[in-house]
């Protein structure tokens, strides 16, 4: 059966026979792996539609569920973020954890659009873009279904004084229970993982989630956080989905790209 349909590259993987399978998340069939005919390149910015960073309209064919690519038109391509390193490694995680976080098959034209919106963002950001990969990783928590309950503390029921968000209990705490839990010397790995986060007391992560939850990509054009509340926040948001999909650490945090990155800023 013949397809026509649009999406965003996830990953390239290289296979036998000069072929390549990409995972793609699309419009109408959710999260895909497409086989890419060997020795395809494309023409012009029909080349970019096999890398990530350019939503794309793909025609091929479909058997069951294995996909087929013939051609690939680029709709619109993001190629600022890779010509900076931090964009580009902002982009890298936001694909990566796209494709931990979906499964394949399940239809979800949203996610597609807040990931290209999210694209279009960072593509377009001069300075400060942090906030928003933790703007969609707030969203991809929310996808998954395991965003916090933020409104009481999760123990006491208490709705004033919260402190902390437990990461694996997904709720808030409040400082007496966050007192007692101590006290008690129980060993709480919500306690333990918060105080291995080191955020800082002035830092009210809580309200930061529920005003970044409001708000659409292009709200945040002239939203900024200072850097080290921002790396704060980044700390958390990330433990919090890794602990949730019970992995260590990234691929793109990979040391090279992490080196490259602080280079650049020390450059600045």
């Amino acid at each position: 059966m013949q397809v026509s349909f649009d999406g965003l590259v996830l990953k390239r993987t290289q296979i036998v026979g000069g072929k390549s399978l990409l995972t793609v998340l699309t419009d109408d069939f959710g999260k895909i792996t497409l086989g890419v005919p060997a020795g395809y390149v494309g023409k012009g910015r029909s080349s970019l539609g096999i890398k990530t960073f350019s939503l794309t309209r793909y025609d091929g064919y479909k058997h069951g569920n294995i996909f087929n690519m013939s051609r690939a038109q680029v709709i619109e391509s993001f190629f600022h973020i890779g010509q900076d390193v931090e964009k580009f490694y902002l982009g890298s995680v936001a694909v990566e954890l796209t494709d931990l976080t979906t499964l394949e098959g399940e239809k979800n034209p949203r996610l597609l659009s807040l990931l290209t919106e999210f694209m279009k963002a960072l593509n377009d950001r001069d300075k400060d873009p942090l906030i928003l990969l933790i703007a969609y990783e707030l969203h991809l928590i929310d996808n998954m279904g395991i965003m916090p309950q933020l409104d009481k503390c999760g123990i006491c029921g208490n709705e004033k004084s919260l402190k902390l968000i437990g990461i694996s209990s997904g709720h808030a705490i409040c400082n007496k229970c966050h007192d007692e839990l101590k006290r008690s010397g129980n060993n709480n790995i919500d306690i333990q993982i918060w105080n291995n986060l080191k955020i800082s007391e002035d830092f009210d992560i809580i309200e930061s989630i529920k005003y970044l939850k409001r708000l659409e990509f292009k709200d945040l054009k002239n939203i900024r956080l200072k850097a080290d509340k921002a790396e704060e926040f980044q700390s958390f948001i990330r433990r919090y989905i890794l602990y949730h999909l019970n992995i260590e650490e990234l691929k793109s945090d990979a040391l090279d790209i992490k080196r490259l990155l602080n280079d650049s800023h020390d450059g600045r």
